[in-house]
């Protein structure tokens, strides 16, 4: 009872700024990018979802696991709002792993409180919300649990605890590498907590942890190194004073709440809000005054022993948010904040709680002393503001990515065994469902829950480097084509003839696909013989609803 008085109320509180901040519209959103490729993969990989699940790379060896959700979500029948619960169910225990981990390095009554609760409103990510964010979210979740497990050994506990902080390092670094910084710099972490003891049980556990991440190391190395490959697209060579900029903006934008609330960077344009600024002001007003109300009865409470002023680890925690942020200061889309602070915002929000206790325990009685609090809050009101911005921008997106699967849905309700679909995208302005080849090919496979129809989807997007050329009898057509869909070393390319060919065009002014006559010479034909009349297949309702409405 004693242990539910002094923890019960902070993860309560966690648990609602994470409603707050991703919970309130979240079974409303559906999947915005990579997302949908993820559950393709899962779905579609020869062997099954287990294949799937444990196969799939991602254009990396380091992601053998990266999969692994999107497979488990197909396993429940509901992907999308499996996949959303697991979302929700990561940011909470990430938020109360930051509070134990706080409790570890500072003690105290403030700083475990202001760990978690900076963290479930820490924003800053543009993904924040999205689903494609999930698999670095579990993986990065996993790191720290692994951290709190080795601090456990490291206190004394049985050597089950190294072994368990290992295979979660292994299972954090085969998801996704984003922990890797934390991974390799976490001994000196361990030695600060330690008082700087160095004795036998700090230097087996190191070199033991450090011994287990070492095969994915050498594999992060490989990839980074293989210019050739994905590395070498994602990655951007620049000067080391542009390098250094960009990481400097990279770590400072860590703590700027008042940025994500309301000057976002934006990769694409937003669609028109549906969220009013009343409600998100009352999210944010809720977010701080319930953490105000957890804080002000966690500080009166009975006397504890107070915190470890521990400058050292406080600035050892904002050295690892540094660290997690320099590896993306070379790459792309990092100016809008793509992926960068995922890792980053957790040990942001553990060094601001160390400092916090601090301040907080200086101030000795003097009516003052709450201040640290008072700064918090206004940290989390403008977080959880943050995050509503981000439910909106993805609601919209969702609302419109619906509307326009549902008019292919509605033109084609399923593509016969020798059917070709070709999407013929103009210029646009706000990203598409389909918006790159991989992707249209991603949600035309799981809507029609056929995994052949991945070979038998082209999208003619100029924009995305994909074209087609009318020849005398069909189509030659040239993109990135998946490897399934032509053999190893042959050209990028595929021919499809007329007689084959359900052809639509996108219009922008209504947000639907229509349909368009293949080619000058080929006359507008009736769909009949290349789409079937079907109902929606069970994907196709979880995904988006019924095709024959407005997509909403």
């Amino acid at each position: 009872m004693r242990r539910w008085s002094v923890f019960g109320p902070c993860l309560v509180l966690y648990a609602f700024l994470t409603v707050l901040v991703w919970g309130s519209h979240a079974f409303q959103r559906t999947l915005w990018q990579d997302d949908a490729q993820l559950l393709f993969r899962a779905f579609s990989e020869p062997g099954g979802l287990v294949s799937g699940a444990f196969v799939h790379t991602a254009n990396t060896p380091t992601r053998t696991l990266l999969a692994v959700p999107s497979a488990l979500a197909l396993l429940s029948g509901a992907p999308r709002e499996a996949l959303q619960v697991f979302y929700g169910g990561v940011w909470l225990a990430t938020a109360w792993l930051a509070h134990l981990l706080a409790s570890r390095l500072f003690g105290g009554r403030l700083a475990p409180l202001l760990a978690g609760s900076l963290t479930a409103s820490a924003t800053s990510d543009y993904l924040t919300d999205s689903l494609v964010a999930l698999p670095a979210l579990w993986a990065l979740a996993l790191s720290f649990a692994a951290i709190v497990a080795a601090l456990r050994w490291l206190d004394g506990a049985p050597f089950p605890w190294l072994i368990l902080a290992c295979a979660l390092v292994q299972v954090s670094l085969f998801t996704c590498e984003y922990a890797v910084p934390a991974v390799v710099l976490a001994p000196f972490v361990f030695w600060l907590a330690r008082d700087r003891r160095v004795d036998r049980r700090l230097v087996a556990g190191t070199l033991v942890w450090w011994g287990t991440a070492v095969p994915n190391l050498i594999l992060v190395a490989l990839f980074l190194g293989d210019t050739a490959g994905y590395a070498g697209t994602a990655l951007h060579a620049r000067t080391a004073g542009d390098l250094a900029r960009r990481a400097s903006r990279l770590f400072l934008y860590n703590f700027t709440p008042w940025t994500w609330a309301f000057a976002r960077p934006q990769w694409f344009p937003p669609p028109p809000s549906l969220l009013p600024n009343a409600l998100r002001g009352g999210f944010a007003a809720a977010g701080a005054a319930a953490f105000l109300g957890v804080a002000w009865h966690r500080l009166r409470g009975p006397d504890e022993p107070p915190g470890r002023r521990s400058v050292a680890l406080a600035l050892a925690c904002l050295s690892l948010a540094l660290a997690a942020n320099v590896p993306f200061a070379a790459v792309q889309f990092s100016e809008a904040f793509v992926r960068t602070h995922l890792h980053s915002r957790v040990w942001a929000a553990l060094g601001l709680a160390g400092f916090g206790q601090q301040a907080w325990e200086r101030s000795g009685s003097s009516p003052g002393r709450f201040w640290p609090a008072a700064v918090a809050a206004v940290f989390i009101a403008l977080g959880v503001w943050g995050g509503v911005e981000r439910q909106d921008y993805f609601l919209g997106y969702s609302n419109r990515h619906r509307q326009e699967l549902a008019s292919i849905l509605r033109q084609a309700p399923a593509l016969a065994p020798q059917a070709t679909l070709i999407l013929q995208a103009p210029p646009h302005e706000r990203m598409l469902a389909t918006e790159a080849p991989y992707l249209a090919r991603a949600w035309m496979t799981l809507l029609y829950q056929d995994p052949s129809v991945e070979c038998r989807v082209f999208l003619w997007s100029p924009e995305a480097g994909a074209t087609c050329e009318a020849e005398a009898e069909g189509f030659l057509c040239r993109s990135e084509i998946s490897p399934r869909c032509v053999p190893a070393h042959a050209p990028r390319e595929q021919r499809f003839p007329y007689a084959r060919v359900l052809m639509l065009a996108y219009e922008e002014a209504t947000n639907a696909w229509l349909p368009l006559t293949p080619a000058p010479s080929a006359p507008l034909r009736s769909p009949a013989g290349l789409v079937v009349a079907a109902g929606p297949t069970p994907l196709a309702r979880d995904l988006i609803g019924a095709p024959g409405g407005d997509g909403r």
